[in-house]
């Protein structure tokens, strides 16, 4: 069984390098073990990660909106006053 945000970060414990959930598949099919692997730091960094990519997108369009709000305003004062 893999974790796909552990997979898509490319997470490994820190410990003893361990890939499990990540780039190799878990073998251990108890439930105890996926609540283990979900309370990980490796998890939650991984956790971490996506949820920053997802506020970084919205970041760049709220920016991209603002910068096209700027231009369009410079335009129309350039040919009101020029």
């Amino acid at each position: 069984m893999y974790c796909s945000l552990c997979k898509k970060h490319k997470c490994s414990n820190t410990q003893n390098k361990s890939t499990a959930f990540a780039e190799t598949p878990s073998v251990t099919l108890k439930k105890s073990a996926l609540q283990e692997h979900l309370n990980s730091k490796k998890h939650i960094s991984a956790v971490e990660t996506e949820l920053l990519n997802r506020v970084s997108y919205f970041q760049k369009e709220v920016t991209t909106k603002d910068l096209v709000e700027e231009s369009v305003l410079n335009k129309v004062l350039i040919r009101f006053i020029g």
